[in-house]
């Protein structure tokens, strides 16, 4: 039930509107929204709830002064497990507001984050932000460099780490301000982070954050960025237990305890495991068997028929209280006890095959954030000593600490802004990230090459068509042409040609990650 109309100081505009530059104000003006608790009776299971106003920004003056505090650049992943439209507020005319948000958020603590941000200035989120005609559309996408340069950046991520990551940066310090490698050394602090995050599965809560596309963009347009947990305090820590045959694992009644993210990942990893083993149900165990041909899935089905012929026994006694039917039914119940302990034991494996993969993400994340901070300030790969300094990096932007940038790429003349573009087209190739729109593989890094523009059409073109046009626009502003050695006819190609033409070379169904692109 939408809230009555309100009306608030400030420069305020509809959401649905569109917003305009004040006659003789130089500059880009920008869309901001703030949200501020609202104690209207408005109706809906979000209880307590923001209210929602719109406000403008200009765009070019703080690009200029290097940031303010009039506003903050919101940065996140919508979300990696199932997404659904939530209702977040209300705006002045009482319009019920929603944002597109996976399970990993909970919608309450997401919004009261954006509340307390909310109070350093207003903010710059995608969903609330961009308008949402084509022309619009088109020129904020183009507009999004420069609105990362010029605010501060938030990284929102669900959740919270336990305080073991706060002790690890506490003896980053004390490392790094009395030097040296020993004992109370950088490289030990560095050993005991990784046998923590062994030990404890909420050191460094999981996030798709250092996997998507767009987040890398805007960590890499950021001058100051940090991350805000939408969680409160401290998470618990959860220690893996060792168990009767010496193993150690998350347990299902642990994991409720894992911050959402990693939750969902133990989950899905666990269930999927156990399926495997036992087969969700007979039906879908046999026809999942002979769909895939597979004498190993015939085989994990048999479980779930014994157990489906067990239960149907016990349930429906079609033998009667007959003696026969006593002996049946007592056969069954040992069945049925013995079914039991094998399940017990595929919970069990299940639940370490999901602790292993939880581990092997958030070791993966650890290095891909390392990875990414060294990008941020333009370091290689391959230099001795830049692991240690993207560590420490790493290490404080999760526990909350602001990361500034060292190069500044808004500087840049336009020969360095296209040598670094084209640097940046090999990191990312090797970084495997992700987008949920194919075209975004595209959009997201070719509106960093000076001079680009995006199609007018470019919702309804295919990625190799985009990546197409960015390279004639390559090609036209620079006099840069793609070369390629693929033979003819290799890749569909009826002609050889000594151009990378993407409507050859590159299938539409195949783009998977950002390798398949750049």
């Amino acid at each position: 039930m939408a809230a009555p109309p309100r009306e608030i100081a400030g420069q305020v505009l509809a959401l649905g509107g569109n917003p305009t530059t004040p006659p003789g104000t130089p500059g880009q003006i920008i869309r901001v929204v703030k949200l501020e608790p609202c104690e209207c009776p408005w109706v809906s299971a979000l209880g307590a709830h923001p209210l929602i106003t719109n406000h403008e920004i200009n765009l070019e003056r703080l690009e200029k002064e290097k940031g303010g505090d009039e506003a903050v650049a919101i940065s996140y992943a919508w979300g990696e497990f199932q997404r659904t439209e939530r209702l977040i507020g209300h705006d002045v005319e009482g319009n019920d507001i929603r944002m597109t948000l996976g399970e990993e958020w909970n919608t309450q603590d997401f919004v009261n984050r954006l509340v307390l941000l909310s109070k350093r200035g207003a903010c710059w989120i995608d969903q609330l932000c961009i308008p949402q005609k084509d022309a619009e559309v088109r020129r904020a996408l183009a507009s999004i460099p420069t609105i990362y340069r010029s605010l501060d950046v938030v990284v929102l991520m669900p959740g919270a780490p336990c305080k073991c990551l706060r002790e690890r940066v506490e003896d980053l310090k004390i490392a790094e301000e009395f030097g040296g490698d020993g004992g109370d050394g950088i490289a030990t602090v560095i050993g005991t982070t990784m046998e923590n995050m062994v030990r404890c599965h909420n050191v460094i809560p999981c996030s798709s954050w250092f996997g998507r596309v767009w987040t890398r963009q805007e960590l890499l347009y950021s001058r100051r960025i940090s991350v805000a947990w939408t969680g409160s305090g401290d998470a618990p820590c959860v220690e893996l237990r060792a168990h009767t045959d010496n193993s150690v694992y998350v347990s299902t009644e642990q994991a409720s305890d894992l911050s959402p993210f990693t939750r969902l990942l133990h989950h899905q990893a666990s269930k999927e495991k156990y399926d495997e083993f036992m087969g969700s149900s007979a039906t879908a165990a046999v026809k999942s068997a002979f769909q895939t041909a597979n004498p190993s899935a015939l085989f994990n089905a048999l479980p779930a028929l014994a157990n489906t012929a067990v239960e149907g026994i016990l349930s429906s006694r079609p033998f009667g209280d007959s003696e026969a039917g006593q002996r049946v039914y007592q056969k069954a119940e040992e069945g049925r006890k013995l079914i039991e302990r094998s399940k017990e034991r595929w919970a069990e494996a299940s639940d370490k095959n999901a602790t292993g993969i939880v581990g092997g993400a958030q070791t993966s994340l650890l290095l891909t954030a390392m990875t990414a901070f060294k990008e941020y300030n333009g370091q290689s790969n391959y230099e001795a000593g830049n692991d240690t300094l993207a560590f420490g990096k790493a290490l404080r932007f999760f526990a909350g600490e602001e990361v500034e940038r060292v190069v500044d790429l808004g500087t840049m003349d336009g020969g360095s802004q296209l040598e670094w573009f084209i640097y940046s087209l090999g990191n990312l190739r090797q970084s495997g990230r992700t987008s949920t729109q194919a075209r975004d593989y595209i959009n997201s890094v070719w509106v960093d090459c000076p001079g680009f523009q995006f199609p007018s059409d470019y919702k309804a073109m295919d990625p190799p068509a985009l990546l197409g046009d960015a390279l004639a626009q390559l090609q036209a502003n620079h006099n840069l042409t793609v070369v390629t050695a693929i033979p003819a006819g290799l890749l569909g190609s009826a002609s050889g040609t000594g151009i990378w033409k993407p409507s050859l070379y590159l299938p539409k169904s195949s783009v998977k990650d950002a390798a398949h692109v750049e």
